[in-house]
């Protein structure tokens, strides 16, 4: 074998050898690319004005708020009446009217007029129920001169002409009142009398006598008569008598 021929075969099986290298050689892993990470901007700072560019700059003048403060409510008073005692209430200016209920003290009622003389007043007592206080101790509030004057309805007169005679009857222990009086007005419905403080008959308004059996008392007869109305009663007439001997 010549030289030639050595080195023919020594190539070719250097040439072989690479090529089984290269194919069994992995290919390499492709180099990693740097990212790179922005930096944040670079603060560019604030050029602070000179005292004199301050200077320069028109201000403008902003108002503080001020808290507007809400007015004041104007209280204005209703004419009101405050009781200094428990005291009824009537259906009209006197104690002769009759009581509907009784008002409260310390308590405010309104006041819607009153009878001319500022002595009786008209309250409010409870829904449309009125009636008429004259408690001279009560408290008045508010511009109660300024209430109307209000009419009221009227009484029967005190019965005029109340008179009477007594009769005896010793025998038979009877005593006899004969009593009298003058026809009533149109304002009276009927008459009440009592005998010493008690109550002994009512009669209508046409009535104009009654006659008594009453028993032989030791002491003093005491008539006492009065008319009345829905409203009240009238002022009482009185006769009187000794007792029978």
């Amino acid at each position: 074998m010549g030289t030639n021929n050595l080195f023919f075969r020594f190539g070719t099986s250097c040439l072989v050898a690479m090529w089984i290298l290269t194919a069994c050689t992995a290919p390499a892993a492709p180099a990693a690319t740097a990212v790179s990470t922005p930096l944040p901007p670079t603060a560019t700072p604030t050029p602070v004005p000179s005292m004199t560019a301050m200077a320069t700059l028109t201000s403008t003048f902003i108002p503080s708020s001020t808290a507007t403060e809400p007015p004041t409510p104007t209280t204005e008073l209703t004419p009101q009446v405050n009781p200094g005692m428990n005291v009824y209430c009537r259906k009209g200016p006197g104690t002769n009217y009759f009581a509907i209920t009784f008002l409260q003290a310390g308590t405010n009622y309104l006041l819607l007029g009153q009878n001319g003389l500022n002595t009786w007043w008209v309250v409010q007592f409870s829904g449309n129920i009125t009636c008429w206080i004259g408690d001279p101790t009560a408290v008045l509030v508010g511009p109660v001169w300024d209430v109307p004057i209000l009419t009221y309805p009227p009484l029967p007169g005190q019965p005029a002409g109340f008179k009477g005679t007594i009769t005896c009857h010793s025998a038979q222990n009877i005593l006899v009142v004969s009593l009298y009086w003058s026809p009533q007005s149109a304002a009276t419905t009927g008459f009440r009398l009592y005998r010493n403080g008690a109550l002994i008959k009512t009669l209508g308004a046409n009535a104009g006598g009654f006659t008594d059996n009453a028993p032989p008392f030791s002491v003093n007869l005491e008539y006492v008569l009065q008319a009345f109305n829905e409203y009240g009663v009238s002022d009482r007439a009185t006769v009187s008598f000794p007792p029978c001997g």
